[in-house]
């Protein structure tokens, strides 16, 4: 069974939360912290986006806006610079 497009967009959601928490919880104090990402099981076998490519999705509509700047600007950034480079395999 494969998810529809707006239930991968759910999914993502859900999956971005808990690991944005995790980044926070990380990082707090001023510590450096490393994450890596393993994404490639949720596009398995399909023509489907990537998690980074549906959190980018999830994000596009509001990378703009100051809030989101304020909240999310480096990992924007970051998904950016990383759908970018999944587009150019």
């Amino acid at each position: 069974m494969q998810l529809s497009d707006e239930e991968r967009l759910d999914l993502a959601w859900y999956l971005f939360v808990p690991i944005w928490q995790m980044a926070g919880r990380l990082v707090r104090g001023g510590m450096p912290a490393r994450l890596l990402y393993i994404d490639s099981s949720f596009a398995s076998g399909t023509e489907a986006s990537t998690l980074f490519q549906s959190w980018h999705q999830l994000f596009e509509p509001y990378k703009d806006h100051w809030l989101y700047q304020e909240l999310y600007g480096p990992f924007l950034s970051s998904l950016e610079s990383l759908v970018f480079e999944e587009s150019r395999k």
